[in-house]
């Protein structure tokens, strides 16, 4: 028994004294296992519960088929680079069953081509590898955020490559002058934490975290649009309200890559993978975020206020709002003009959460649409409980009643299929919730049986089968043949 020199934990007591313990072999190749020598449990450290193929292949197959490749190209492409055997179904099983971590599946149509990923290999001090999402950033990202759209596509040819060779004008290396002792950090395990445990049960080292993370989230995520996306600005671009943050004013510009921009609910987030985010310091780590905030502001000119910043690993995610952030500092200098304020602080309205294509602030047009649409809905539903009337919405519950959408409760409705709730004069025609008069139907379609009912008129079978009952119960169809093949007619007087 070998001692293990990796960074590996039991899963169940999660002690650090751990030993090799042998290997397993499954079709996929072999699978190191160890064994815990406090509490005695054998496991293995870098394989999916339940899956014979190995995690880098069952992550690769996700990502060539939300890549827009079918199931038949990403099976032949996976086949070839890892030697395995793999067929259709068997990735069409890996997506049902890990949909919870590929959201953007529900967006990804069968017929829909590859999808638009654009890389750019940036050699600056370190090479950094920009890639963004060309599909969801015009699907996803509205007008309000138009530049920057523009910013993701001309950043290749925009970007002053020789200030990020300057080891001095990192944002990472900066302080700011705020305290953040009293700032309001939010502690939480969400999606991101999820998908960051799911894809380092596939890597071989510790150098692929953060590109292999990156590539998940970039192709799988629903809200991330870009990573490694390069920032920057110059001292003299920044507000004159804000300069004092900084602690000296001699440097010139500050440079940085944001390793991951999201789009959620009408907000930018700008995220950090850090491996071991719980042990980071936060003064550090909020400082390198809010420079990559501030610069991202001055290059698109999207309002602090909607921009969102944290870090995460596969256990912790850490966010903090900007808004909060400079309230404090602001009001603090005496900062009391409108027209500054709101740039970097939300005001009670804009307080609310909203998930809108645009801000609450830039819909003022619309609310005084949904207050009259609920007046004019109370007025019919009052006036449609007499005879005769005439309602936009429905509802009646006179006789004789005209309706656009249906939804009569009346006899003698005019309605060809308007979820009518008729009695049995109308022939117990529309005692279906789906708003289909089925005695009509029957008339028309003779023979039907109920399977096709509920295929063709998109109703439950049990609702179908308690209607059919009364339409035979009260003497107006009857049921001809055997029970396999027959179907429903219309009883002859």
């Amino acid at each position: 028994m070998k001692k293990n020199k990796e960074k590996v934990f039991c899963s169940r007591c999660n002690s650090k004294d751990v030993i090799k313990k042998g290997v397993r072999k499954l079709k996929s190749g072999k699978i190191q296992r160890f064994q815990c020598v406090s509490c005695g449990r054998n496991f293995s450290n870098k394989r999916l519960a339940h899956a014979s193929y190995s995690a880098k292949v069952i992550l690769e197959a996700i990502n060539n088929y939300n890549h827009g490749f079918n199931l038949e190209e990403s099976s032949r492409r996976i086949n070839s680079r890892f030697h395995v055997k793999t067929y259709p179904m068997l990735i069409s099983s890996w997506l049902k069953k890990y949909k919870e971590i590929i959201p953007y599946l529900r967006f990804r149509k069968k017929d829909e081509e590859e999808q638009e990923i654009v890389e750019f290999l940036f050699e600056h001090q370190q090479p950094c590898l920009y890639c963004y999402h060309g599909t969801k950033v015009e699907r996803f990202l509205n007008n309000y955020f138009s530049k920057l759209r523009d910013y993701f596509k001309n950043i290749m040819d925009d970007c002053p490559d020789e200030i990020f060779n300057d080891e001095e004008g990192r944002a990472s290396q900066k302080k700011l002058n705020i305290n953040f002792s009293e700032m309001r950090i939010i502690r939480r395990k969400n999606f991101a934490c999820d998908v960051v445990d799911f894809a380092l049960k596939s890597i071989k080292n510790n150098y692929e975290r953060h590109e292999l993370v990156e590539k998940f989230l970039l192709v799988n995520d629903t809200a991330t649009l870009a990573v490694e996306t390069p920032v920057w600005f110059k001292f003299e671009e920044i507000p004159s309200e804000l300069r004092e943050i900084f602690r000296d004013e001699d440097f010139k510009f500050l440079t940085g890559h944001i390793d991951i921009v999201q789009a959620r609910f009408g907000l930018i987030y700008i995220m950090d993978y850090k491996p071991n985010a719980a042990k980071e310091n936060k003064g550090k780590v909020i400082s390198q975020l809010f420079c990559y905030a501030l610069a991202l502001s001055i290059r698109t000119g999207i309002w602090m206020r909607d921009i969102r910043c944290a870090w995460f690993d596969e256990k912790n995610y850490y966010g903090f709002n900007c808004s909060e952030l400079l309230e404090d500092y602001l009001k603090g200098k005496g900062v009391k003009d409108k027209d500054v304020l709101k740039k970097y602080v939300l005001g009670k309205k804009e307080r609310r959460y909203y998930s809108g294509k645009k801000p609450h602030y830039l819909r003022k047009a619309s609310k005084g649409k949904g207050k009259n649409r609920s007046k004019n809905k109370g007025k019919n539903k009052i006036s449609s409980n007499g005879n005769n009337s005439k309602s936009k919405w429905g509802n009646n519950r006179g006789n004789n009643s005209k309706s656009k959408w249906g939804n009569n409760r009346c006899n003698n409705s005019k309605s060809k299929w308007g979820n009518n709730k008729v009695g049995v004069n109308g022939g117990v025609n529309g005692g279906v919730n789906g708003g289909v008069n089925l005695f009509e139907y029957i008339q028309e379609n003779p023979g039907k049986r109920i399977s096709q009912m509920t295929n063709e008129l998109k109703i439950a079978k049990r609702t179908i089968e308690k209607n059919l009952k009364k339409l035979k119960d009260s003497g107006k169809i009857e049921f001809r043949g055997i029970t396999k093949t027959g179907g429903c007619y219309v009883k002859n007087e």
